[in-house]
């Protein structure tokens, strides 16, 4: 939901709403890395998901 909700805002949102939306992702974000790092530092899916995560939110700053 929140990879479909940035979307819509980076095509239609102000810069502000930009960045207000990309601020309330920092915790997904975080978490994310957290359990890849922790969890499965080996997984290769995991981290693929971890650096996708990181490249399509980075798009949005």
């Amino acid at each position: 939901m929140e990879e479909h909700n940035l979307g819509l805002i980076l095509a239609t949102g102000s810069e502000r709403q930009k960045q207000d939306y990309m601020a309330t992702l920092a915790g997904t974000t975080d978490g994310v890395l957290s359990l890849h790092l922790q969890s499965a530092p080996k997984d290769p899916e995991a981290a693929r998901l971890a650096l996708t995560t990181i490249l399509r939110r980075k798009e949005g700053y």
